[in-house]
């Protein structure tokens, strides 16, 4: 098996959008997909939003998966189960280059063909796999004003398995120079072919959703205990 990190397909996709005028629906199966993302290291994969597609043409599949990461030594960021990550606003340096700064969360995408054993061989190459994202920190973004990346890695003969772990505040993702990481809001992404596609939004804000949210609860219930144990005059 031959591993390639990836960005996207340099060939254009035979894969139609859902709808230009709505937002992605992110992929609710949600769990642990080994090999996940097939490059780096100490990057979890065991909240990743995937699936399996099986062709129908022969018996291999295509397993296509995307997740929210904490870029280095940044908080993993947490997930509702259905493809919505909440990761934190800030910045993130390389430890081996301080220089290098990066949001604390990446984008993470990784795309697999296994043999069905059936003797009709598949690679990542004859799929034309597309990736959209998203630099408007505005919830619920359409799908048509998600951007193509400005750069592409071609799929070589035979690949099929890639991935990739990458940054919006990277130069050739942020174009325009638009995407602030200290900017709360929802970014969209989106990794598709003609068989099918995954999506999450990412949720980012000073503190992550379900922690403000746990927060707000304590806060309540500390209230009703003190309540509780107020004397009665």
């Amino acid at each position: 098996m031959k591993f390639v990190s990836f960005i996207v397909a340099a060939t254009a996709a035979a894969w139609a959008l859902p709808s230009a005028a709505m937002p992605i629906t992110p992929t609710s199966n949600v769990g642990l997909l080994p090999g996940f993302p097939g490059v780096g290291m100490g990057i979890p994969n065991d909240r990743v939003a995937f699936q399996t597609f099986q062709l129908d043409f022969t018996n291999d599949t295509l397993t296509l998966g995307i997740a929210a990461t904490g870029r280095f030594d940044a908080p993993q960021p947490s997930d509702d189960g259905n493809g919505t990550y909440f990761a934190r606003t800030g910045t993130q340096a390389d430890p081996m280059n301080p220089s290098s700064l990066g949001a604390k969360w990446n984008f993470t995408t990784f795309a697999r063909v296994d043999d069905g054993g059936d003797g009709f061989d598949t690679d990542l190459d004859f799929f034309g796999i597309t990736f959209l994202y998203d630099l408007d920190p505005a919830f619920g973004t359409d799908i048509g004003d998600l951007l193509s990346p400005a750069i592409s890695l071609p799929f070589g003969q035979g690949v099929t398995q890639a991935g990739a772990s990458q940054n919006l505040l990277f130069s050739f993702w942020n174009v325009g120079n638009v995407f602030n990481p200290n900017t709360p809001g929802e970014y969209s992404f989106v990794l598709g072919s003609e068989f099918g596609e995954v999506a999450m939004n990412v949720v980012v804000s000073p503190i992550p959703v379900p922690g403000a949210a746990v927060l707000f609860a304590s806060a309540v219930l500390g209230a009703g205990l003190m309540q509780r144990r107020r004397p009665s005059a």
